[in-house]
C-alpha cells in the first residue's frame, strides 16, 4: 500500500516538474518576442499591462527554479509549486475576466471555460 502512496506522489511530482518546464519554455518565447517587439509594444500587442508582461518575464526564472526545486527538496518544491500555479491562475484569470464588456457569472463562466 506504501509503494502506491509513492508511485502516485513521484507522479504528481513529475506532472509538475513537466508543468513548470513547459511554463519555462512558454515564457521564454515570450521573451524573444519582448525582444523583438520591445516591452511596452509587446504589451500593447497583448493589450495587457506591461506588469502583467514583467510577471511573465519573471515566471522565466521562476519555473525552472521550482523544476529544480522538485527534483531536489519535493516538500519545498511542492509548496513552492503550488503558490506558483495558484498565483498564475489568479493573475491570467483577472486579465481574462479584465477584457470582458459585461462582467456577469454567466461572461466570468464562458470566458474561463
Amino acid at each position: 500500500m506504501n509503494n502506491i502512496k509513492n508511485n502516485g506522489f513521484t507522479f504528481i511530482i513529475a506532472v509538475l516538474i513537466i508543468g513548470h518546464l513547459i511554463g519555462t519554455m512558454t515564457h521564454t518565447i515570450q521573451l524573444v518576442n519582448i525582444f523583438k517587439l520591445g516591452f511596452i509594444d509587446y504589451a500593447k500587442a497583448l493589450d495587457v499591462s506591461p506588469i502583467a508582461v514583467g510577471y511573465w518575464m519573471f515566471l522565466t526564472i521562476i519555473d525552472p527554479a521550482i523544476a529544480f526545486l522538485l527534483i531536489k527538496n519535493r516538500k519545498i518544491g511542492v509548496i513552492f509549486g503550488f503558490i506558483n500555479i495558484f498565483i498564475n491562475v489568479i493573475v491570467n484569470s483577472s486579465l481574462v475576466i479584465a477584457t470582458l464588456s459585461v462582467i456577469t457569472i454567466h461572461s466570468i463562466y464562458e470566458a474561463l471555460g
